[in-house]
């Protein structure tokens, strides 16, 4: 058994590696081993329930892509979510499936003196988690041996950011956060020798890689809410280079990538008392900086929206209704041509505990079923996310 990492690894850390051939298996997708990995919104389940993009929804909310959301929230607020999640996928003639479960947000609210709330969230960001084998033949110089050649990633890419929230008057507030780019990519590669052909003695090859990311970021949101049927905002994050360094048993450069800039704007409004209309757009400008090829990157463009209605209830307490939709590109080219993905979702929210009209405890639960397409790779996922929000004084 060998331990250590070369130029192979350095190749598999920058494009992914899904060879000729080799059948492949991840467990949220395909497209992971792209490029630097599939992009992951940072949504709670109202969100993901109303298309996914995420900005102006109405009410107060604490999510990564609209940072003026907090500033309807006036008491300190904590926000979980969980997203389990299955894919079926085919590729050319081979098919297989898997599940998976991340942790796509943590959130933290608090009200300072005067107008402001601070934010603290933990967001993914970029989902680098993908296996893939190969069974074929190697010549040893005696004659050729089967073997079987595994390569593993683990590992991605998440946003820590802080940030403040003030509310402005007539209904305006802005928002600015500041943070980093934070994870890890590990690569595995092993080659497993066929016992009946070499014998017992010879043991299977091993070889690592194992790499650290940084980078900063930033956005800022403003949102404007003249009464309580209509809400318009709008967002801009940026982002610096994306630093891939090698630890001390990883041979190898460190590399970086240049990250887009991501502007998303959005409008929620009353169509009756019960029934509210949210949509958004979302646009990623990635231009292929740090990739070698610019033509395996693209800016993409995602659009989505959905309806909630909340005059229906259970036990004594809200339950809001939601059904949306949501079609995006992604960045990464698949077999010379780039991905897109369609996605119909539906979810409730159940209102646990409230004080007059402020929210102290909320369950919201969103089912996504979608499907990607590129090349002869075509995936099916049903996507449940889970997330819990907990006010208190």
């Amino acid at each position: 058994m060998k331990h250590g990492s070369g130029s192979m690894l350095v190749v598999l850390a920058v494009l992914g590696g899904v060879a000729a051939g080799a059948t492949p298996l991840s467990a949220q997708s395909i497209l992971n081993s792209r490029g630097l990995g599939l992009p992951v919104a940072a949504m709670d389940g109202r969100a993901a329930a109303l298309g996914g993009v995420g900005v102006a929804l109405s009410g107060g909310e604490l999510l990564v892509s609209d940072p003026a959301s907090a500033g309807v929230l006036l008491l300190p607020t904590l926000v979980l979510v969980s997203q389990p999640g299955n894919l079926s996928f085919s590729l050319g003639e081979e098919t297989g499936s898997g599940s998976a479960n991340r942790f796509p947000l943590l959130g933290v609210a608090y009200p300072v003196r005067g107008s402001g709330m601070l934010t603290f969230t933990l967001g993914s960001f970029l989902d680098q988690r993908w296996r893939t084998s190969l069974e074929r033949e190697v010549n040893l110089g005696s004659g050729a041996v089967p073997v079987v050649d595994t390569f593993e990633s683990d590992g991605g890419v998440a946003r820590v950011q802080f940030g403040y929230v003030h509310r402005l008057g007539g209904g305006v507030t802005a928002g600015v956060t500041a943070g980093a780019h934070s994870g890890e990519w590990n690569r595995t590669f092993t080659r497993q020798f066929d016992t009946l052909s070499v014998g017992r003695d010879v043991e299977d090859f091993l070889e690592e890689g194992h790499w650290r990311v940084t980078g900063p970021t930033g956005s800022a949101g403003l949102s404007w809410s003249p009464g309580s049927s209509f809400r318009v905002a709008g967002s801009a994050t940026w982002s610096g280079r994306l630093t891939a360094t090698p630890d001390a048993v990883t041979e190898g450069d460190t590399v970086s990538y240049g990250l887009p800039w991501e502007f998303r704007v959005g409008a929620s409004g009353a169509l009756t008392p019960d029934l509210t209309l949210n949509i958004g757009m979302h646009r990623a400008a990635w231009d292929g900086d740090g990739f070698g090829v610019d033509e395996q990157v693209r800016a993409t463009t995602t659009v989505g929206g959905g309806l909630e209605f909340t005059g229906s209830s259970f036990w004594g307490r809200s339950l809001p209704i939601r059904l949306g939709y949501r079609q995006s590109q992604l960045p990464f080219q698949f077999e010379g041509e780039f991905p897109s993905e369609r996605i119909f979702s539906g979810g409730v929210g159940w209102l646990l505990a409230s004080v007059e009209s402020i929210p102290l405890a909320r369950f919201d639960l969103a089912l996504e079923r979608g499907r990607r397409e590129a090349g002869s790779l075509t995936e099916r996922f049903l996507r449940t996310t889970i997330s819990i929000r907990v006010s208190g004084g």
